[in-house]
């Protein structure tokens, strides 16, 4: 049988909680900060995790290495307009923040569902050549002919054929690199997580 588990938004004291744990920090000193966050994410637990990352990039939330805490202004924090209170816009500002190889990549596992297998991706990927290549690159990392080869040999179909595999082989090679690199990055940013064999993304809004 299969059990539907609905997780609503976390109340003030556990927001608090999420909050004091994340700063290392005692609940009383996070409470007000605490408060704020809440209504700017819905008291979602994903989406608290998220603007605290991004108020730590924006410089909004500083660890101070002479007192040894975080720290953070809390006015700022609350009349900043450049720090999105919409979660959603939160983490398409993000999403649209990374490199094009791992939006590219987000993309096109969203099409295979919330949970999909990085393997068929991949298989897609380079099947379908889905990533830009710079095919001048490919051909300035071929291996040099051999200086003995004759005119004819230069012009025959088998060496054309071998050039064109050859191209296609690097191709193929330089993306499955920069695939891997991007899932990395997808899961180093919370937004894809491994599930068994598979993967999955962390929340349904980012793969809508």
């Amino acid at each position: 049988d299969v059990v539907r588990i609905l997780v609503g938004p976390l109340d003030s004291a556990s927001v608090n909680e999420m909050v004091a744990d994340l700063t290392e920090r005692g609940i009383e000193a996070t409470k007000e900060l605490s408060e704020v966050l809440g209504r700017k994410t819905g008291s979602n637990a994903y989406f608290l995790a998220q603007y605290m990352e991004a108020l730590q990039r924006q410089g909004l939330f500083v660890f101070n290495f002479r007192s040894n805490r975080w720290e953070w202004d809390l006015e700022q924090i609350e009349s900043r307009t450049d720090v999105s209170d919409n979660v959603v816009g939160l983490l398409l500002g993000k999403i649209h923040g990374m490199a094009p190889d791992v939006q590219q990549v987000l993309m096109l596992a969203s099409c295979l569902g919330f949970v999909f297998e990085v393997d068929a991706l991949e298989r897609i990927v380079i099947s379908e050549g889905l990533m830009e290549f710079d095919d001048a690159l490919a051909k300035r990392e071929m291996p040099p002919r051999p200086e003995n080869t004759s005119e004819k040999e230069k012009d025959s179909p088998a060496p054309c054929n071998d050039i064109k595999k050859s191209i296609r082989d690097t191709a193929e090679a330089e993306m499955r690199v920069r695939f891997r690199r991007a899932v990395e990055e997808a899961v180093k940013e919370n937004l894809i997580e491994e599930a068994a064999a598979k993967f999955k993304f962390l929340h349904d809004r980012v793969q809508q």
